[in-house]
């Protein structure tokens, strides 16, 4: 565990004992809190606010961080950039707190490109999105590593994660195309009883037989769309051929 700003020895000692098993490292640019070292807690001296020095201390400590708690200087630049520095260096599934973010304008800003992050919606999804492993090369980094945020008075959480493959409610590929294409091939045989009866084929009449929550089906059928199949180049759902 990280935290930046120690000043006394109080939350240091504090972590240490909540987190019985953790190494505790503190960062603060005053070299007096070496003295605050002891068993399993560990004080670097430097700045917040030197992006040099962040970034040599990630990749120190590459994917061995689980939580950052930011408790330093409280200024919008200190805090975008330690966050921007030390965030890619937590553990796969790392949490990032930043404390204290009191009558800061950019805040509502930052909640909201985090949380534009986590609900990135790539193109190729589509109808597909019960089935979505992968956000694609447009997303961000960010996008891809980031599962969960919570802001509470004057505090952030930041989650990290591998999405959408967190999502524990993916369903298999295979099956759902396959039960897609079953469902294409309901609308077929759906447009044959229609034409042995002699009736129209179109939206409205397939739709009445298939149900409204299936028109996606339907629309699909018309479009002329016989099944669906994953192309493992791209990577992709395709019409099959």
């Amino acid at each position: 565990m990280v935290e930046i700003g120690v000043q006394s020895n109080a939350s240091i000692e504090m972590w240490r004992e909540y987190f019985p098993n953790a190494e505790i490292i503190g960062i603060d640019i005053d070299p007096e809190c070496k003295r605050f070292e002891s068993d399993r807690i560990k004080v670097i001296i430097g700045d917040q606010t030197d992006r040099a020095f962040l970034q040599k201390f990630a990749r120190e400590n590459f994917g061995t961080i689980d939580i950052v708690v930011d408790d330093g200087l409280h200024t919008p630049n200190a805090i975008l950039t330690s966050f921007s520095s030390l965030y890619p260096a937590l553990s796969p599934h790392g949490i990032y707190a930043i404390e204290d973010l009191i009558e800061h304008d950019y805040v509502p800003q930052l909640v909201a490109n985090i949380t534009a992050a986590i609900n990135y919606w790539p193109d190729h999804a589509g109808r597909f999105w019960p089935i979505l492993d992968d956000l694609g090369p447009g997303s961000t980094w960010f996008a891809r590593h980031m599962t969960g945020v919570e802001f509470y008075r004057f505090i952030l959480f930041i989650k990290r994660g591998l999405n959408p493959r967190d999502n524990p409610y993916i369903l298999d590929k295979e099956s759902y195309l396959a039960g897609y294409n079953s469902n294409l091939a309901r609308v077929a045989a759906v447009e044959q009883q229609l034409i042995a009866q002699g009736k129209p084929i179109n939206e409205e009449t397939l739709t009445q037989v298939i149900g409204f929550q299936d028109r996606h089906y339907v629309e699909d059928y018309l479009a002329g769309i016989k099944r669906y199949e994953f192309d493992e180049e791209t990577k992709r759902i395709r019409p099959g051929k």
